[in-house]
């Protein structure tokens, strides 16, 4: 729960932008007031249009200050709203192509994988066929040369 703040019951957090805008929008109001007399020019003197610009501008500072109020709620309020559209459309389109694209990954990794140890496979089974035989045909040119009968079946029976 969020602390408030005694009279105007807003977030603590919002204060600052309440009172940015209750600046912002008081010193455009006093300067539109201001440009005003000044235009109109009905007035003796420096002093008489100063008084008449705070005079005229004064009463609606309350006005700006609770304009302000529902303004930086608003924004509060508008910028949730974004951040919970982002989540919503992050969770409905953007996660699920994440996902999809792990799953083809994992199936051409495990597709890579499989070729890639047949291969391997395939060369060390050659290799041991290869030296089974070398083996079997080393034993046999042994006895031809020693004159034994050599009765060893080769290695593919």
């Amino acid at each position: 729960m969020e602390e408030k703040i005694s009279p105007l019951t807003i977030a603590r957090r919002l204060l600052p932008l309440c009172l940015a805008l209750v600046l912002t929008q008081t010193y455009i109001w006093t300067a539109l007031v201001g440009w005003e007399e000044v235009a109109n020019g009905s007035h003796a003197g420096a002093r008489a249009t100063v008084i008449a610009i705070g005079t005229t501008a004064s009463p609606t500072v309350m006005l700006i200050v609770v304009i302000s109020i529902g303004e930086a709620i608003l924004l509060d309020s508008a910028w949730g709203v974004i951040m919970v559209t982002a989540g919503y459309l992050t969770n409905k389109f953007v996660k699920p192509i994440i996902e999809r694209h792990k799953a083809e990954g994992r199936v051409e990794g495990i597709t890579a994988g499989r070729e890639e140890g047949m291969t391997e496979g395939i060369a060390v089974g050659e290799a041991d066929a290869n030296r089974r035989w070398t083996e079997w045909n080393s034993r046999r040119i042994e006895a031809e040369r020693a004159g034994v009968p050599f009765d060893e079946p080769p290695p593919s029976s």
